[in-house]
């Protein structure tokens, strides 16, 4: 065995760079060139999912390449194979996307892309997945009385580092061809450092195989077997619920990277925290947070898009970092000696590919809705409990699970007090917590200081504990006093809102102080294992059972589910039998849509479309014969209405599912067959909007359209790409020069309408807001509330607007906003926040 001199200590630090710039390198080219080529595919989840699946393929062969290297081959060389593989890579930069493999919108999305990332970073990403388990390998080599594990650790904040990096500081201020070129230098740069760190290694001696077979554990084949399943399973879990968790976000609010990065983060940060050290994960601490983290996920399914995206995004954030924290803790756990560490590492990617593969893959062809992330959730409980039949270690209930209980009690109690009190959130906030923390300051110094020199008893701790918890009392009671002076709510009042509750507290504060004094010496008490299996194992089944009725109460009544690389759609009829029997779409949680089946009703313009709305003025306003309009977005093709004998009404929309339900297929929509009889022209064109008007101006088949109706940003999840500066010019070449743009810009969480601003200012455009009110008070229920905005050059058009009491938008302070662009879109700075979100963390736009 190679002795641990041989390699000196300031040798060393070649092993942590090369580690932690290989994997700052591995994950910032994800978020990277998943931007790139997300306006080439549609901008829809599916692409981030993608993207993730050939990640975790690729990682897997890299681990599987550094196992057969490390297993196989002596050092010297591993060395020699390695250090050509990296000349390979650097020979293929840049990494800059190739416009030959741009789709054409006729093969699978899922496949071209795929195609495309393996020849654009194929080989750099490859020899970049390796870094991890080789160099701690060589590491193992060269220092044998060394854990190689903290390695692990460090290329994990070298991930982190990455991710956190590029939404913040790479993506608002550098372009795109600057991010792939400065890539490609980071790359040469790896190369280097992995070199130097290969010929620092030229004169260690490697180990015999007789050496390493002394190392390993004598064990059973089947706890090796158990073990090894559980390396696969555990990581697999981890990432199909990554996966599950950022489509979910991304459905319910943009498909942007700062949504892909905000779950790979948390994501990487429990692989850095677990294997860290062993002291990070306690089992006595996830297992009640992952049973609170099911309940407030549960509920966040339950009541759907009424929850504010803000609590949406915190508590999808806050199970997937618990659920993430057992899977890798528990991984941890189940670690082996150095010389069986390539092998671990491959079980892991293994398991990663897996998880990706069936999220990626096989859930769109198996389910008719997103339930991997409801089995996910569910399979994280599960491997728990199992692998407690691995490793039966006593669980310990100590001081810090009697703190925290009572911590919270208190802290539920404060702020159900002051949730109808005129306090904002950080004053209730600091007067909860702030008490608590100085009640027990104040204790711990009385206590030390006031019988300095002897031992603490009993009593001297009840009255430590009081006098912390009088003095901070009376300190909580002048904030209050001084707080009804200065504001508009006397203390009177105050304190009458407070009662009874204000008692209950104190009497918790009280004992929240003595017990914290009190309990510092304890050592805990410890129980079988198996004890916690009459909790967790109910809660399971509980889970189980909710998350079932809640996927199966998506789908109940429905005319028509289905689902596809581009998401969910649901036809629902209601009121059935009667006059106003209807039919509506729904794409993932939004109503795209609806149309009456009654044959006199069956051509109203309904929901965002009607007369009144922004789309209806447009048409009326530009009406002449052969009247020409495009559709980005089809829906239930409900701007077909519009088009008479010898108008074109042109639709693109690239999900095929919804082309399938208004033609001649199912035709559950029949706004384009009536057109059609009427004698208008109409077309569907399939693909993203944006490809296709692209591919049209390569054929010279200019639109010249009348009117332009952008509806694809109603839906939680938004094509940011069909909202920039490249867009925008894009669609005024297929206009006429007197047209309008109409831009729907109706959103639950976002404030489009600053976006709109700035691409009218930059384009010389007039724009007109257009805001239609509901029409239940004059008894047409078809007719839903909208905002639109009218993008025109058209004077005239202006003048009629204005007398119809629609007055021109100001443009002269649009410039606050910066302006989007195919490299800059920032979806933070327009999304609504709710009345609590701090200013300091983007409460104003």
């Amino acid at each position: 065995m190679a002795d641990s001199s041989a390699v000196p200590p300031r040798r060393l630090w070649p092993f942590a760079l090369t580690i932690f710039w290989g994997a700052f390198l591995l994950f910032l080219i994800q978020p990277l060139i998943g931007k790139y080529i997300l306006p080439w595919f549609g901008g829809t989840p599916g692409v981030w999912t993608t993207c993730l699946l050939f990640f975790q393929c690729l990682l897997l062969g890299g681990y599987a390449y550094a196992h057969v290297l490390n297993h196989f081959l002596p050092l010297r060389k591993q060395v020699i194979v390695h250090g050509i593989l990296l000349v390979l890579a650097v020979l293929t930069l840049p990494i800059t996307p190739s416009e030959a493999l741009k789709p054409d919108g006729t093969g699978s999305p899922t496949w071209d892309i795929l195609v495309l990332l393996a020849f654009s970073i194929g080989l750099p990403y490859l020899v970049l997945s390796a870094t991890g388990p080789l160099v701690q390998a060589w590491f193992a080599k060269a220092r044998p009385r060394e854990s190689p594990y903290r390695l692990y650790a460090l290329s994990n904040v070298g991930s982190l580092l990455a991710l956190l990096g590029f939404p913040f500081l790479m993506e608002p201020w550098t372009t795109r061809t600057f991010q792939v070129n400065g890539w490609s230098w980071g790359m040469a740069i790896y190369a280097l450092a992995c070199g130097y760190l290969a010929w620092s290694l030229r004169d260690v001696a490697s180990e015999t195989d007789e050496e390493e077979e002394i190392e390993l554990e004598v064990q059973s084949r089947f706890r090796i077997g158990i073990t090894w399943m559980m390396w696969l399973a555990l990581p697999a879990c981890g990432t199909a619920l990554l996966m599950a968790t950022t489509n979910k976000m991304c459905q319910d609010v943009a498909v942007v990277p700062f949504l892909w990065v905000l779950p790979l983060a948390l994501y990487l940060g429990t692989f850095i925290i677990s294997f860290d050290s062993p002291r990070w994960y306690v089992r006595e601490i996830y297992a009640p947070l992952m049973l609170a983290s099911w309940v407030g996920v549960v509920w966040v399914m339950d009541v759907g898009v009424d929850i504010h995206v803000a609590i949406q995004v915190i508590l999808f954030c806050a199970a997937l970092f618990i659920s993430c924290m057992v899977c890798h803790g528990e991984l941890y756990r189940l670690r082996p000696e150095p010389a069986r560490l390539t092998q671990y590492f491959l079980g892991i990617s293994a398991g990663g590919a897996l998880g990706g593969f069936f999220v990626a893959v096989v859930a769109p062809m198996v389910f008719i809705g997103y339930w991997e992330y409801h089995i996910a959730l569910w399979l994280v409980g599960c491997l728990f409990v199992v692998v407690q039949l691995i490793q039966r270690e006593k669980w310990v209930l100590g001081k810090w699970h009697v703190r925290g209980v009572l911590a919270a009690c208190w802290g539920a109690v404060c702020l159900a007090m002051f949730r109808y009190t005129d306090f904002g959130l950080a004053a209730r906030l600091w007067l909860t917590f702030g008490s608590m923390l100085g009640g027990w300051l104040l204790a711990r110094y009385v206590l030390t200081h006031w019988w300095a020199g002897r031992a603490a008893t009993e009593m001297m701790e009840i009255k430590s504990a009081g006098a912390g918890t009088v003095l901070t009392l009376i300190g909580v009671l002048w904030c209050l006093i001084m707080a009804g002076a200065l504001g508009d709510q006397p203390f009177r009042l105050l304190w009458l809102e407070l009662s009874p509750g204000i008692w209950l507290a104190a009497a918790l504060f009280a004992l929240n102080v003595f017990v914290w004094i009190s309990v510092r010496r304890w050592k805990g008490w410890a129980f079988h294992w198996a004890g916690a299996l009459p909790v967790l194992v109910p809660a399971l089944v509980v889970l189980g059972v909710y998350l079932t009725g809640l996927a199966r109460e998506k789908v109940r009544g429905a005319e028509f589910t289905a689902r596809n690389f581009y998401g969910t759609v649901k036809v629902t009829r209601y009121q059935p039998g009667t006059i106003s029997e209807n039919l509506s779409l729904l794409n993932g949680q939004i109503t795209h849509g609806f149309q009456y089946t009654d044959p006199n009703w069956n051509n109203l313009k309904t929901t965002y479309f009607s007369e009144y709305s922004g789309a209806g003025i447009a048409v009326r306003l530009t009406r002449q014969e052969g009247h020409r309009m495009g559709v980005v977005g089809l829906g239930v093709g409900t701007m077909a209405a519009y088009a008479n004998k010898g108008d074109l009404v042109r639709f693109y929309d690239i999900n095929p599912l919804v082309e399938y339900m208004s033609s001649d297929g199912k035709e559950l929509f029949t706004y384009c067959s009536n057109a059609t009889a009427r004698g208008a022209k109409v077309d569907i064109v399939m693909g993203d909007a944006r490809l296709m008007m692209e591919r049209e101006l390569r054929e010279k088949n200019v639109q010249q359209y009348d009117v332009l109706v952008l509806d694809a940003f109603s839906s939680d999840s938004i094509p940011v790409h069909l909202l920039t500066k490249e867009s925008f010019e894009l669609y005024d070449r297929h206009m006429k020069s007197d047209g309008i743009v109409a831009v729907h810009i109706s959103n639950r969480y976002l404030d489009l309408e600053p976006v709109v601003e700035r691409l009218a200012r930059e384009l010389d455009y007039r724009m007109i807001v257009v805001e239609t009110i509901g029409g239940d008070e004059w008894d047409e229920a078809w007719v839903y509330p909208c905002s639109w905005v009218l993008l025109t050059r058209n004077d005239s058009v202006v003048e009629q607007l204005r007398a119809e009491a629609f007055p021109e938008a100001d443009l002269s302070r649009a410039n606050e906003l910066p302006l989007w662009t195919d490299d800059y879109a920032s979806i933070f700075r327009i999304m609504l926040k709710p009345d609590w979100w701090p200013e300091w963390l983007g409460g104003s736009r």
